[in-house]
């Protein structure tokens, strides 16, 4: 985690600040649940393509004074927890995903509480590590 919050910017910084203050150490899956919760998915597979789409109104002075005049939204106060509280509901399907030249299991993870449409592919042992009490023998496709 420590490495990734390295690459934090901009209102990133104080949300992740936040979240160790309130909730602590977090696995690389919880943390990943709660970005894209508080700061949405990137949906875009083409970054460069999303990218090249943007066009601009308005100057580049009115955004910058736009931008100061603007408060950052206030942060959660922690007390609803239940939007960390990531539990698997069911497993979509499993596949074979080739990293560093080695097959890693990967599982399609339908969450509680979330449609299918976003169900995420999780690492086999993540799973397993973070969801201990997970039946997966009778729920594996």
């Amino acid at each position: 985690m420590i490495v990734a919050a390295a690459y934090l910017t901009g209102d990133t910084i104080p949300w992740y600040q936040w979240l160790e203050r309130t909730i602590g150490n977090l696995t690389w899956v919880q943390f990943t649940k709660a970005l894209a919760t508080r700061f949405g998915k990137l949906e875009e597979a083409d970054p460069g393509g999303a990218l090249s789409k943007l066009r601009q109104n308005g100057t580049v002075k009115e955004y910058q004074l736009g931008a100061r005049t603007q408060p950052l939204q206030q942060l959660p106060d922690g007390s609803n927890s239940a939007i960390w509280e990531w539990k698997p509901e069911a497993i979509l399907s499993r596949g074979a995903f080739k990293r560093d030249n080695r097959a890693v299991t990967k599982l399609l993870v339908q969450w509680q509480n979330l449609p299918k449409d976003e169900a995420t592919w999780e690492d086999y042992y993540d799973f397993v590590v973070c969801f201990p009490d997970f039946q997966l023998e009778d729920k594996l496709p």
